[in-house]
């Protein structure tokens, strides 16, 4: 309604009211009282009967008035009414074209259905009206799944979900539906009103990337293994062979012997790596907590590289003594690819790297910083993407699929860390990772706790 009829109607209203009324009402008393004491003055006959029709005249002036204002206000009302119903009928059109729509009593017996829930459903409205929701039972709800359901909506709450229905053809279809109970004058359910919008579409499409990501696992999961199977033997011959099981061997024999068992061992690392990456883009990297000691773990990093005779490089640890409750083995995995990332950097000149530890309150932080060239804030933004790599000429010195700091950046995402850098060109870096002391959160879809 229009602000001006809105205006005209309450001003009517006013006049309407009780005020107007006994105002009116008194007006026509006085006017035949005062009509009455004329009539026994001295006047002449035709003034008395002047006196009569002019009060007359006004009595039914007034009263013509008021009936005038009682039909200008159910004028009004109706205009309303009507424009408020066309609303209505606008509005549940739109509701019919873009849902599917039932009214049930209070025993969940259909008494009302849309078109648009025959179409889906592909029963008539014959055969839906004084039926339940029985007949379009797809089989893949369990009972509690229905049970929750009732419970909910029969405690007077509306209850949203997804269902999977069956229609007449023995098709399926899923619906997001809402059901909404009825209340009526005496606080009771009287009834369900159910809106549900059709979202087969989008279920079949999940279902299906579902499918794929299953078969892309099974394919990961059969390739890794065909390419780690003849590893093992590989780098087990070449073992022997250079601890001269089979007989002695020159010096040229054994760097070539060495050569193949560093390129098998690469080779190794590389499939992990693939097999990282592929888990974390489906969420299921697997952590498997454990307590331990944060120094310790680090003092064992660095025994393991100063045991390699092809490293080269001076390595300090600064830490206290700290339990923490995670995973040590992916910890050490994130450590590993910070040193490995350093050691291609370092300079010939007194290569230093150093380990070190803070503590943050309920979380540790752990630092790899070197002296080597370091990195612009360029290649800073880009260095966790995968496959990133800062030399990426044909000429580079530097091995690595790239694959290091994103795989660990996705573990400690999934520990519930923090993982950065700090570097200047010609002024080294430092790497770092941010982790909870103990990390003990349910299952999340970044990975799972065993």
């Amino acid at each position: 309604m229009s602000l001006q009829n809105k205006n005209k109607l309450k001003f009517l209203k006013k006049i309407n009211n009780k005020q107007g009324l006994t105002l009116i009402f008194s007006s026509i008393l006085s006017i035949f009282i005062i009509s009455i004491l004329n009539l026994g003055l001295n006047d002449s006959q035709e003034n008395k009967r002047v006196y009569f029709e002019i009060s007359l005249i006004i009595a039914l002036s007034v009263i013509t008035f008021f009936a005038i204002i009682q039909y200008k206000i159910k004028e009004e009302k109706i205009k309303s009414l009507e424009k408020s119903k066309k609303a209505l009928d606008e509005s549940k059109k739109a509701l019919d074209e873009a849902s599917i729509i039932d009214i049930t009593d209070a025993q969940g017996k259909i008494t009302f259905v849309n078109n648009k829930f025959v179409e889906i459903s592909k029963y008539s409205r014959e055969e839906l009206l004084g039926s339940d929701h029985n007949l379009l039972k797809s089989g893949h709800h369990t009972n509690e799944f229905y049970r929750n359901m009732w419970g909910t909506i029969t405690f007077g709450k509306i209850w949203r979900g997804e269902i999977k229905n069956k229609a007449k053809d023995g098709t399926f279809y899923w619906v997001k539906t809402t059901i909404i109970p009825i209340i009526d004058e005496n606080n009771e359910i009287s009834g369900y009103t159910s809106v549900r919008t059709d979202i087969t579409e989008q279920k079949e499409q999940q279902e299906k990337l579902t499918q794929t990501d299953i078969k892309k696992d099974e394919f990961m999961s059969m390739i890794t293994h065909e390419l780690k199977t003849p590893l093992s033997p590989i780098m087990s011959w070449a073992g022997m062979l250079h601890d001269g099981v089979l007989g002695d061997m020159t010096e040229k024999q054994k760097h070539g012997i060495l050569k193949i068992q560093e390129n098998s061992k690469e080779l190794l690392n590389l499939i992990n790596d693939i097999l990282d990456v592929h888990k974390l883009e489906l969420g299921k990297m697997n952590f498997n907590l454990s307590t331990f000691n944060i120094k310790s773990l680090l003092s064992k990093i660095i025994e393991d590289y100063n045991t390699d005779n092809s490293i080269d490089c001076q390595f300090l640890l600064e830490s206290e003594d700290m339990m923490i409750s995670s995973d040590n083995s992916r910890v050490t995995q994130v450590i590993r690819n910070f040193v490995n990332n350093a050691l291609d950097f370092l300079p010939e000149n007194d290569p230093q790297i150093i380990i070190s530890t803070r503590d943050e309150k309920d979380f540790v932080v752990i630092l790899v910083k070197d002296n080597g060239s370091g990195i612009s804030e360029e290649n800073q933004k880009k260095l966790f993407k995968k496959f990133y790599q800062v030399d990426t000429s044909s000429t580079r010195e530097h091995g690595g699929t790239g694959l290091g700091l994103s795989i660990s950046m996705g573990i400690v995402h999934g520990l519930k860390g923090k993982i950065g850098v700090k570097s200047e060109l010609n002024n080294g870096s430092e790497f770092f990772i941010k982790i909870p002391k103990n990390y003990t959160m349910q299952l999340t879809n970044q990975g799972n706790i065993t």
